[in-house]
């Protein structure tokens, strides 16, 4: 079997992958909708309803990047929406239109500046698989 490095797997915002991430999370979940009544003794029983996906994204701010810090900051201060991807474009990846619901900028003592952020995916997903 075959293990897919964590180093291959990014965050692209139209195309164009984030620069110099050290992470990058994509997470999922549904609502249930309980639907438990007398008839069935009490017992918990639920269907699923919507759901709320997220990509989020950790890195160090490297101001030549090809995509950085200051055109998150483009995107997160006009609302924009934009097409964005999660995955290693070869063998799974997952496409979707997000907003970018939150950015952090750091700047520590002796280390390097860092910024974090995290997507709203707004709408279906593609996913796609080799």
């Amino acid at each position: 079997m075959a293990v897919i490095s964590g180093n291959s797997v990014g965050v692209y915002v139209g195309g164009t992958l984030i620069g110099c991430l050290t992470n990058g999370t994509f997470n999922s979940s549904r609502t249930e909708i309980v639907t438990t009544c007398k008839d069935n003794s009490g017992d918990k029983s639920v269907i699923l309803g919507g759901s709320e996906t997220t990509v989020s994204f950790q890195g160090n701010w490297n101001p030549s990047s090809t995509y950085g810090l200051d055109d998150l900051f483009t995107i997160y201060n006009a609302k924009s929406e934009v097409s964005l991807a999660f995955g290693d474009q070869t063998n799974l990846t997952v496409y979707s239109q997000a907003y970018l619901r939150s950015i952090t900028w750091e700047g520590p003592l002796n280390a390097a500046s860092t910024f974090s952020g995290e997507f709203s995916l707004s709408g279906s997903m593609t996913v796609t698989t080799t």
